[in-house]
């Protein structure tokens, strides 16, 4: 690598890119939550208003099922036919209404990604560039190709296999940036050259933002059921089609799921600074902002001395005595 090429030069660039990221994160929130929160939504109705009878029927049946997994594992016998059937009808709903809901909420959050992800790219190089109409821009035929890879792809790979899912995100997650620009040739399969040597680091991204979101999400949701505590039969209600209260279901689920609707941008904003990275890295793209705050700061009138006992700040090296070179990486030392 051309800039990092130690294990702790490389720690220190992840790091960089991760806070990087999270003051990007603060500075263009306000700008690309209403869109993504609009598309976050479009899920939960969706789920609110085609699933209530299949959600009913698994909620029936899930009583019944634990009751025979306890008697199993007390007695060890094994189920009667009728059990046996309730436990493969109770698994195949709940596997089922998993699976659609997975799909239908990572695909509209890639499709979030698709709309305002070059926005957020050109934004962090400081570029004048409008929201709505960079969004009209981008939507094509390749974004139906980068949904079906990373909407429907990588989940499926996700709950089948595991590590195909993994291998879509971190090879062609760059896809969301360059599918519609033409400084990147409209191109998917340069995102692919683009996350070379930084998959560890895109999946890096993905986990932490998905623990930050976690943290937050614990708490909020403990107090959400002290505040508001619903049990099992009163859900059930609402499920069940003589009693059904879809206004309720929906406004339920949006309350659970605020906490992750809220920081859908918080993943694209941690990526936005390692893609521009890797641009300049690999010679695509010059002049991208200092990685210490998304606009630079302004800089001392004082040129900065390296000294003894310092390390390079390119690849981490320990600099013994004061030289204009640094011995491990060849990059200049002299900032003037």
């Amino acid at each position: 690598m051309a800039f990092y090429n130690t294990q702790g030069g490389s720690n220190r660039r992840f790091l960089d890119i991760f806070l990087d990221g999270l003051t990007f994160f603060k500075n263009s929130y306000a700008k690309v939550i209403i869109p993504l929160f609009l598309l976050s939504i479009i899920p939960i109705i969706l789920t609110t208003f085609l699933l209530p009878d299949l959600l009913y029927q698994e909620s029936l049946l899930s009583g019944q099922a634990n009751t025979i997994l306890d008697q199993i594992i007390e007695t060890g016998e094994m189920p009667s036919q009728e059990n046996y059937d309730i436990l493969i009808q109770y698994f195949a709903l709940f596997i089922g209404n998993m699976i659609f809901q997975l799909l239908i909420d990572n695909i509209f959050t890639i499709f979030g990604f698709c709309l305002v992800g070059y926005y957020l790219y050109q934004m962090y190089l400081n570029r004048d560039v409008d929201l709505w109409e960079t969004m009209k821009d981008r939507v094509n035929f390749n974004l139906l190709l980068v949904i079906l890879i990373l909407g429907i792809g990588f989940p499926f790979g996700l709950i089948f296999l595991l590590i195909p899912g993994i291998l879509i995100f971190g090879y062609f997650i760059f896809s969301i940036f360059t599918y519609s620009a033409d400084e990147f040739d409209n191109s998917i399969s340069n995102a692919r050259s683009i996350a070379k040597g930084s998959f560890l680091q895109i999946i890096g991204i993905a986990v932490l933002s998905l623990i930050i979101t976690a943290m937050i999400n614990f708490p909020y949701t403990l107090l959400l059921d002290i505040i508001w505590p619903v049990n099992n039969a009163t859900y059930i209600s609402w499920l069940n089609p003589a009693t059904r209260n879809y206004f309720m279901l929906l406004f339920y689920s949006l309350s659970y799921q605020l906490v992750n609707i809220l920081l859908t941008p918080l993943m694209l904003c941690l990526l936005t600074p390692l893609f521009a990275l890797n641009l300049k890295e690999k010679g695509i793209i010059t002049g991208i902002p200092e990685p210490s705050g998304w606009k630079a700061k302004a800089r001392s009138s004082k040129p900065f001395q390296l000294k003894e006992g310092m390390f390079c700040p390119y690849c981490g090296e320990r600099i013994k005595e004061i030289i204009d070179e640094c011995p491990n990486c060849g990059r200049s030392l002299r900032f003037e």
